[in-house]
């Protein structure tokens, strides 16, 4: 009788992640703690710790798992839930960090690493250590339960909730290009499936990433594993539910594996910008991009541009108008050597005109596909006194 009463009532909940009605009872637990990883003193204090229920639903539609019965619990100092004591999970968060520090190396410009739910920042510092010191990275981590020093190294660490309206110049003295956001095990915590991405996609950066590690609901399921239905795990996800809140909030799925022998879902994530985003974007950076290359021309040297085509005709009928500051273009279609660039007047060569030339000279690269090509073409030529640039370098 009491089962199908909870199914009935499961008939008017409405699915925090998309809305739908369309849900069925899971599990029900009956006066849980609200908090399990809190160590208590003295077995009376451990017997009064707050409990509650647990009504936890699934939603046919996106197949998000969630407690209907949750209310927000506070998270403090007293908090505890470190598990490197164990060689196994030391091993697997090492792994871990090496997976994240391997990715920061890949990428060119400066990173900020932002761990929500950091712990005691143990992770964090695991990841920078790890990374490549060719970066200038920095790292801020937020969790309540944090009680250590604000600054380790070149991490800040903040004992308060994470919002992506933070600002972060505040912090670390600067903006970064490059905002990795790193969420292990958060945001089954989060009642709102919503919160924790929407806040990350509100970071302003270059590239926004979001690595986030989660258990798998299916993997609970099929190994009836009731164990895992705790009170403080109030939003449970899958490979569904999980790539439907991604893209809700623009982040396309780069990368997703099971870990931890299937018991957890491994994603990353890149901000992706719609056609608003990118028109924004575009007109804020062009005029950045216009003055870095004008003084970048204005600079010592003998310049030479790289391509006779739509590109460099739009790139010195910008920049060098007037003819002043590129010597020519070089080009390798013979029928457009000997020619003059339209709009500016700019001398197109072939190539050997560089063999002539015994000033160190700069040669801007219209397109950077030929970069290797080029390359190729002037150890061929024995030219040794020319530096290569790309418009994106």
């Amino acid at each position: 009788m009491k089962h199908e009463m909870l199914t009935a009532e499961s008939a008017q909940i409405k699915c925090p992640l998309c809305g739908e009605k369309d849900v069925s009872l899971l599990a029900h637990r009956i006066d849980v703690p609200v908090l399990q990883n809190v160590i208590c003193a003295t077995s009376n204090e451990a017997r009064q710790i707050p409990k509650s229920d647990i009504k936890l639903v699934q939603c046919h539609s996106c197949e998000f798992v969630f407690n209907a019965s949750y209310r927000q619990v506070d998270y403090d100092a007293d908090y505890e839930n470190f598990q490197g004591c164990s060689p196994l999970f030391s091993d697997y968060l090492d792994a871990e960090a090496k997976h994240i520090a391997a990715y920061v190396n890949a990428l060119n410009g400066d990173v900020l690493l932002i761990e929500v739910g950091c712990g005691q920042g143990d992770f964090l510092q695991n990841v920078i250590r790890r990374i490549s010191s060719d970066h200038k990275v920095c790292g801020i981590g937020f969790d309540p339960a944090y009680h250590g020093e604000r600054r380790k190294e070149n991490c800040f660490f903040l004992s308060e909730y994470f919002s992506g309206n933070i600002n972060i110049g505040s912090y670390v003295g600067r903006d970064y290009g490059h905002v990795i956001c790193i969420a292990r095990h958060v945001i089954e915590h989060i009642a709102d499936p919503h919160f924790l991405v929407s806040e990350c996609a509100k970071l302003k950066a270059k590239t926004v990433d979001l690595f986030l590690e989660t258990p798998d609901v299916r993997w609970i399921e099929r190994n009836e594993a009731f164990e895992d239905i705790v009170y403080e795990h109030c939003s449970f996800f899958n490979p569904v539910s999980l790539a439907y809140l991604m893209r809700e909030h623009g982040f396309a799925v780069e990368e997703f594996r099971h870990t931890f022998g299937g018991q957890y879902m491994w994603m990353a994530a890149r901000k992706s910008l719609d056609a608003q985003g990118l028109n924004r974007r575009y007109r804020m950076h062009e005029e950045e991009m216009q003055a870095k290359w004008e003084k970048v021309l204005s600079s010592d040297g003998v310049f030479f541009v790289w391509g006779a085509g739509a590109k460099g005709v739009a790139f010195l009928n910008l920049l060098d108008p007037e003819c002043k500051m590129v010597k020519g273009v070089i080009d390798i279609n013979p029928k457009k050597q000997g020619g003059f660039l339209a709009g500016t007047g700019h001398p197109i060569y072939a190539p050997t005109v560089l063999q002539q030339t015994q000033e160190t000279m700069r040669l801007i690269v219209m397109n950077e596909n030929y970069v290797q090509e080029i390359a190729a073409l002037l150890e061929k030529m024995n030219v040794t006194n020319a530096k290569l640039m790309t418009l994106r370098q």
